[in-house]
């Protein structure tokens, strides 16, 4: 509020000292004229600084507007970092656990698989032909859907990971 009026001050003694030398002081309306004048210049000049004053306020808001977008935008862009980099990290984290109980499936499926073969094959040596044929039919048939079902998983996992 006080920053334009050293400027105010200014403008009034350079007023005063040109009406000096206009108007003889010597009259008795010589004052009223000096004060008419002074105060129409002043009025103008406060109006001219608080234009100024303003447009400078107005500039400040605009450039801190830009600022405050700028680190909005810097905000946003490393949150979708963040994010991404955690979506990766859980995802890396998601496959090595499906893989760990995938390999641990593996190894139970393979033994009960084997178990059956074997009774199968101990059903042949013992001469139940019917029921030793009858498991290692069903044994071979359980080793191969589980053998499709190993070689559709990959797919149906690349399907869920570009959703």
């Amino acid at each position: 509020m006080f920053r334009f009026l050293p400027g105010l001050i200014l403008i009034q003694a350079t007023a005063i000292g040109m009406m000096m030398f206009i108007v003889d002081v010597s009259q008795p309306s010589a004052w009223l004229k000096i004060a008419a004048v002074l105060a129409v210049i002043t009025l103008t000049v406060s109006f001219w600084f608080d234009a100024i004053s303003n447009q400078q306020g107005k500039d400040t808001v605009a450039s801190l507007n830009q600022q405050h977008a700028k680190e909005r935008e810097e905000i946003k862009v490393s949150a979708e970092r963040e994010k991404s980099r955690v979506m990766q990290a859980s995802e890396k984290k998601y496959a090595r656990n499906a893989a760990k109980v995938q390999s641990r499936a593996n190894m139970k499926v393979g033994a009960a698989l084997s178990g059956a073969v074997g009774f199968g094959v101990l059903m042949l040596i013992i001469e139940f032909i019917t029921l030793g044929m009858l498991t290692l039919f069903t044994a071979g048939g359980a080793m191969g859907g589980y053998l499709l079902r190993g070689k559709q998983a990959p797919k149906q996992l690349k399907v869920i990971n570009q959703k």
